[in-house]
């Protein structure tokens, strides 16, 4: 069933190009949030349709979706996927990054993106501050490489 206020979103999959189905459809997604075609509050077609539409498995449009909702381009509410409302205040064109989440909800500004160092074998120790959390830590470390 079509949502009463859904965008249409003119989507293409080329199954010969060298990314995934899913990964093509985020893409369009962003793209069209960034060129403005999409805007802060608007609704999407829901998965089923939008599969339909584009030809694909209502699994990778799902797949699609979750990947946007962990980027914080898209909300889920009521039944409906929704770009980001918190999109609408902060314009977006030509940003080629995701947005960047809030301090606290209805603060209204944005905070830096806190980075990470995501590599393998390289943790994060900067949270343990506690001499005896440290040496536990360390201990536990020196155990797993001996297994």
């Amino acid at each position: 069933m079509r949502h009463p206020h859904d965008v249409d979103l003119p989507l293409v999959v080329d199954r010969g190009a060298g990314t995934s189905l899913v990964v093509q459809i985020a893409d369009g997604v962003r793209r069209a949030i960034e060129s403005g075609a999409l805007r802060g509050g608007d609704v999407l077609p829901s998965t089923r349709t939008l599969a339909e539409r584009v030809g694909v498995s209502r699994g990778t449009v799902v797949a699609a979706f979750d990947q946007l909702h962990g980027e914080g381009w898209l909300v889920a509410d009521q039944g409906a996927t929704r770009v980001d409302p918190g999109l609408a205040d902060h314009p977006v064109p030509g940003r080629a990054t995701r947005p960047t989440p809030t301090t606290s909800p209805g603060s209204g500004h944005r905070a830096a993106a806190p980075v990470a160092d995501l590599r393998p074998g390289q943790p994060d120790v900067s949270g343990i501050v506690d001499p005896t959390w440290r040496a536990a830590w360390r201990e536990a470390a020196a155990g797993a490489g001996a297994q």
